[in-house]
């Protein structure tokens, strides 16, 4: 005789097929809605620097190959892919253009890992924006962060310290600032800043240590920093470059030295060693590395293409000490002397190249004449000597390039006058104009 089920099991029974029902209808809804795109970097429209990035985000883990043979770029430019999590970043290999709308398509048929696909094309475009200028503007020797735009419009505070910043540097794609501030314990914390001063907040707690000196890896995913250790039972200090990791905040130590510097392609890290007269220059892929002697403070600068490092140390010329440069290929780790055509009654400095390698400037000064150090512009084998500055009463020093090689902006003090206030400047190569563009300002760098 067949059994008939009691109110209790019809119950459940029911319960399971409305679960069945509800699985399935959402199986089918998420069919029909497909993988989705929560945000894309820059928005439809918007704009990022000339060595800026764009980026997807989806709501669901995707099939990365799926998604990056499907994205095109106009007008096509090449680049590379990177992943942080549900979010694919493409980074540029080459400058963008101003003037140029970009147009992003990624085009439908890209897979998640659950098999859902994005079922419709996603069009954005975007534009490239005109850099400002960031620099430490000082009053009575309370230094904070300020951004002037090059054309139209006045400057403006970027940080509100109470003067306690020391050193700062840029994102590469201009986004954000890192910067070193002043804290209770007679220490400097690092801060990270966006460019339109929101999320202000403390990237590294660096209590009674000295952190400094930051600089970015050019994906941005890694800041690398100098900090002096203190420890109180052997009184006295360990310096040494720390990385950390943007995305966990993961900090370590990495290398002995201070002052870093990136590559341009993000493979090397150059370190000052006053103490012992060398540069180290680290791979970071590798662990390993090489040194270079050098006995000057000059900092060396990277060659464009990232694979070469020019640097500047002593050499004696008859009864002078002069400085002498030298470029060393990490390809091959082979040194050669540079510039040495010019004449050898200069002092010289590190020139900085620009970023298409064609063009260089440097800073010298005569031992025969003048205290101060003018700027010069020459082709990059030393040739086509044309002056940037001439006021013999002031020296000019922290000079850059723009992304496109096209303007230059420098610092520069007037001589023989007390309480001279340093001055940013830009020079335009096609005209050779020079302006100032903020007073009581110091240490100028390009925020793309």
């Amino acid at each position: 005789m067949k059994k008939s089920l009691s109110s209790f099991d019809k119950t459940i029974l029911a319960v399971l097929g409305l679960a069945a029902l509800a699985f399935g209808f959402i199986v089918w809804q998420g069919d029909r809605v497909g993988a989705q795109i929560s945000a894309t970097f820059p928005q439809d429209g918007g704009e990022i620097s000339a060595t800026g990035k764009i980026g997807l985000q989806f709501k669901q883990a995707m099939q990365t190959k799926e998604v990056e043979r499907r994205l095109q770029i106009e007008p096509s430019t090449p680049g590379s892919f990177i992943w942080q999590g549900n979010t694919v970043w493409y980074l540029f290999d080459k400058t963008l253009q101003p003037g140029v709308t970009y147009h992003v398509l990624l085009k439908a048929g890209a897979a998640a890992l659950d098999g859902r696909k994005v079922l419709q094309d996603k069009n954005i475009a975007f534009h490239v924006r005109q850099p400002d200028i960031i620099y430490l503007s000082s009053s009575k020797g309370q230094n904070d962060l300020w951004i002037a735009p090059l054309d139209v419009g006045s400057p403006r505070k970027l940080t509100s310290t109470g003067g306690k910043v020391f050193d700062f540097a840029p994102s590469r794609d201009g986004e954000q600032i890192v910067y070193s501030v002043a804290n209770s314990q007679n220490g400097m914390d690092l801060w990270l800043i966006q460019r339109d001063g929101s999320q202000n907040h403390m990237l590294v707690d660096c209590g009674p240590d000295h952190c400094s000196q930051p600089a970015w890896s050019p994906d941005g995913s890694q800041i690398v920093y100098y900090r002096e250790v203190l420890l109180q039972s052997a009184q006295n200090t360990i310096s040494g470059i720390w990385g950390i990791a943007t995305s966990t905040g993961q900090t370590d130590f990495m290398i002995s030295g201070s002052q870093p510097d990136w590559s341009p392609n993000g493979d090397w890290i150059a370190v000052m060693d006053s103490a012992a007269q060398v540069i180290r220059v680290l791979n970071v892929q590798t662990g390993k590395g090489i040194e270079v002697k050098a006995s000057t403070d000059f900092l060396p600068q990277w060659h464009p293409g990232g694979l070469k490092l020019v640097y500047a140390t002593m050499q004696e010329a008859g009864a002078l000490e002069t400085v002498a440069l030298f470029q060393v290929d990490l390809t091959t780790n082979q040194v050669s002397r540079i510039l040495d055509s010019l004449p050898g009654d200069l002092e010289l400095s590190v020139p900085t190249y620009s970023p298409d390698g064609q063009y260089l400037v440097i800073s010298m000064r005569s031992f025969t004449g003048g205290l101060t150090k003018q700027l010069w512009t020459m082709t990059a084998d030393g040739k086509n000597i044309q002056p940037i500055t001439q006021e013999q009463t002031y020296s000019n020093a922290g000079y850059s390039w723009n992304a496109w090689g096209s303007a230059l902006v420098f610092q520069r003090l007037q001589m023989g006058v007390s309480n001279s206030a340093p001055q940013v400047l830009i020079w335009d190569r096609a005209s050779g104009v020079l302006r100032v563009l903020a007073s009581q300002a110091a240490l100028p760098a390009w925020l793309p």
